[in-house]
């Protein structure tokens, strides 16, 4: 990996950058995705469920529950 055109330092030519966010078509890139897509499921009230992680409950009243 190099250094972005005009990024570049004097005296820290050998330096590399570091990737701060998973990016597309990498590995972890499911993951992040996953991570934000669970944390605005969570923010909207619902919660997954233990037997599968990608089941999440909303429950509308006491006794009254809905998949997604």
């Amino acid at each position: 990996m190099e250094q972005p055109v005009g990024f570049v330092t004097a005296g820290s030519e050998h330096l590399v950058c570091r990737l701060q966010k998973a990016l597309y078509g990498l590995k972890q890139a499911s993951r992040a995705w996953n991570l934000q897509f669970h944390g605005v499921l969570n923010d909207l009230g619902l919660t997954r469920t233990y037997s599968d992680a990608g089941v999440y409950v909303y429950h509308l009243q006491e006794g009254v529950t809905h998949y997604l």
